[in-house]
């Protein structure tokens, strides 16, 4: 049993300026903190299975754990946000927004691309790392008249995400750097857009969405270049050679009719989705050495009942 307490103070302060109805321009600058996840100190569930509380510890001299529930192992994050952007409307047809963010965080959890005996994804503090990037979306009212409307929406993040201070301790207790690696789960490109058609009680629309590539673990391109981590790795017999996932794109498509006043009911909606149109064979996501394959083209049939 343990009762830790957490104490954040997170200012936020922001300007909002209305140039003119159409174009709105904001910046604000906040600190903010985040405690650990409960199963970053303890994973009660697995508590069965073997599951230890994350706290440091002694033995005493009957060989006996002594826990220090007042010393979690995993720190709260926290973290500078510095954010400015724009908003900008034109002729009531066109809706863009422009954000740039700068996110400096001291002691982030991020996975480490290791499992624990149940499978579960292991994270950790980094000491420091960064976020910077810019991200961009896009309204279009293209066509709205007495044949339906068409919308387009778009939406894309450029952005670098790395570490900035982390030494690794190999088995020899010897300092590997991982100081500008990319963070592990974090793709430095991502892009949506939906093009849809609405005509009175029927809609149709087709979504695309890519992902860049990003990495399985923080291990960076020392996976492959460094003979230290491979040494390491061999070492806890635990090597592999591959830690990214490849950029993929994928499509949906999404469609719909709506039966009014039918029979008893008010209304019936009934639903068609077509997931990976294009049955694309992609990893969409990891954790070290383990891929997991995305599934392959689906379909769900919905229906809705109004009364």
């Amino acid at each position: 049993i343990f009762d830790i307490k957490y104490w954040f103070f997170n200012p936020r302060l922001g300007l909002n300026y209305d140039y003119n109805e159409n174009l709105n321009l904001y910046g604000f600058v906040a600190l903010s903190s985040r405690e650990p996840r409960m199963h970053n100190l303890y994973r009660a569930e697995d508590s069965y299975f073997g599951a230890k509380p994350q706290f440091e510890f002694k033995q005493d001299i009957s060989g006996n754990v002594l826990y220090d529930f007042s010393k979690p192992i995993a720190k709260p994050e926290r973290m500078l946000d510095i954010e400015v952007g724009c908003n900008l409307n034109l002729f009531e047809i066109v809706e863009t927004n422009l954000n740039l963010f700068f996110m400096d965080y001291t002691d982030e959890l991020v996975k480490t691309g290791r499992l624990d005996i149940f499978g579960n994804p292991i994270e950790e503090n980094v000491p420091k790392s960064r976020h910077i990037g810019a991200e961009i979306q896009l309204n279009w009212k293209v066509i709205d008249n007495q044949y339906g409307r068409v919308d387009l929406s778009c939406n894309a993040t450029i952005s670098r995400n790395r570490i900035v201070d982390y030494n690794f301790l190999d088995y020899q207790d010897s300092i590997i750097s991982f100081k500008d690696n990319p963070i592990s789960g974090f793709p430095d490109f991502m892009s949506n857009f939906r093009i849809s058609y609405t005509y009175r009680n029927a809609y149709v629309s087709l979504l695309g969405q890519y992902v860049g590539g990003f990495r399985t673990d923080n291990y960076g391109d020392l996976l492959t270049n460094s003979q230290r981590l491979i040494n390491h790795l061999q070492y806890l017999g635990d090597y592999y050679n591959d830690n990214r996932i490849d950029p993929y794109f994928v499509m949906n498509l999404d469609a719909g009719y709506t039966f009014k006043n039918l029979l008893l009911a008010k209304e019936l909606r009934i639903q068609l989705q077509i997931k990976n149109i294009l049955n694309r064979l992609y990893a969409a996501g990891g954790e070290g050495k383990e891929f997991f394959p995305a599934a392959e083209r689906s379909f769900f049939l919905g229906f809705e009942l109004g009364l």
